[in-house]
């Protein structure tokens, strides 16, 4: 058995004498895991840490076999992270993220979410903001994504600013102000047409609907305000600039509008951009700081607690306490 991939190094663990257990995340191969004969040399350890992107040849005489990986370095940004608490512990969150996928199993959109993230941990600012689209993500790909494009008792997609905390829907203003006290507040970037429409939150409809009923759900959104979930990506990426378009709203197009933002000022991402940039000077804008970053945490914390830890008896990894934590320190939150 053999294959030849490009990863992103997550971990490694001490085996034997002068090997490790080497953990990567791929893109056609999932989070895998191989021996590396020699890691724990001079030469390789400096190539072994978190957040380097690498070459992979993994080989193994059965599939279910542990194997063993050749490993050639294509981007040693591990340095570079150090230099930041924000990018350490941010390195050390995404692969706490990465683990509650099952190993082996392919999830290439969020592959490229991870390599578009890493390279903007440096930025504070824009590293929250694509932490969040990024649990965003993994909670589509475990099955309990969100539906943030349109209110779900209206249909209405402006004025987007709260979240069911039951269907995970997006609410505005005017129909959930007399639930706001049980509503989760939804950031201005991550709502709105080109938002996320998970796939989890159609199957969460139709669990409801047979245990409760359409038209007596105690929901705080009514019951027959449909869900039109968008299929789930699932194209690889074939180049350096993959295809992000499952992984959140207007994630492809959040890079070049974080960099473009002038010096001291707060980036602004379009609020109707979706999958493709807007035009200069159409639609209006959603402008990230650091109070939207910590209700994007907020939202994202709740259902990622909910859904996928505590059905597994789990909590939340420390290192997002800590990259939350350092995130402040460096906005001056």
């Amino acid at each position: 058995m053999q294959w030849t991939d490009e990863g992103i190094i997550l971990g490694a663990r001490r085996h034997g004498e002068g090997s490790v257990i080497l953990e990567v995340m791929t893109a056609a191969h999932g989070r895998h895991m191989g021996l590396v004969r020699g890691g724990r040399s001079r030469r390789m350890q400096a190539a072994l840490q978190p957040g380097n992107a690498v070459d992979i040849v993994w080989r193994a005489r059965l599939d279910e076999h542990l194997g063993n990986f050749t490993v050639e370095p294509t981007d040693l940004r591990a340095a570079r992270l150090m230099e930041s608490p924000v990018a350490t512990y941010g390195v050390l969150l995404l692969g706490a993220h990465l683990r509650l996928l099952p190993e082996r199993d392919p999830h290439p959109a969020l592959y490229g979410a991870l390599r578009i993230v890493l390279d903007e941990l440096h930025e504070p600012l824009h590293a929250g903001a694509l932490m969040v689209r990024f649990e965003m993500a993994l909670l589509d790909e475990l099955g309990f994504g969100l539906d943030l494009s349109e209110c779900a008792a209206t249909g209405l997609t402006e004025d987007l600013v709260w979240v069911s905390p039951r269907s995970g829907r997006a609410v505005s203003r005017a129909a959930g102000a007399p639930y706001a006290d049980k509503l989760l507040a939804l950031p201005a970037f991550l709502a709105g047409p080109g938002a996320p429409k998970g796939a989890g939150a159609e199957n969460r409809r139709g669990e409801r609907a047979v245990e409760e009923g359409a038209a007596e759900s105690k929901d705080v959104i009514p019951a027959q305000a449909g869900i039109h979930a968008a299929p789930r990506g699932s194209s690889a990426p074939e180049t350096a600039s993959p295809d992000l378009s499952a992984i959140g709203p207007d994630l492809s197009s959040v890079i070049p509008d974080l960099s473009s933002a002038m010096p001291g000022s707060s980036p602004v991402i379009p609020a109707q951009a979706g999958i493709q940039p807007l035009d200069e000077g159409q639609g209006t804008g959603a402008r990230i700081d650091a109070a939207a970053i910590r209700d994007g945490f907020r939202l994202t914390e709740f259902f990622l607690t909910r859904h996928v830890l505590e059905p597994r008896g789990t909590t939340l990894a420390d290192a997002r306490a800590g990259f939350l934590k350092a995130l402040d320190r460096a906005l001056g939150a």
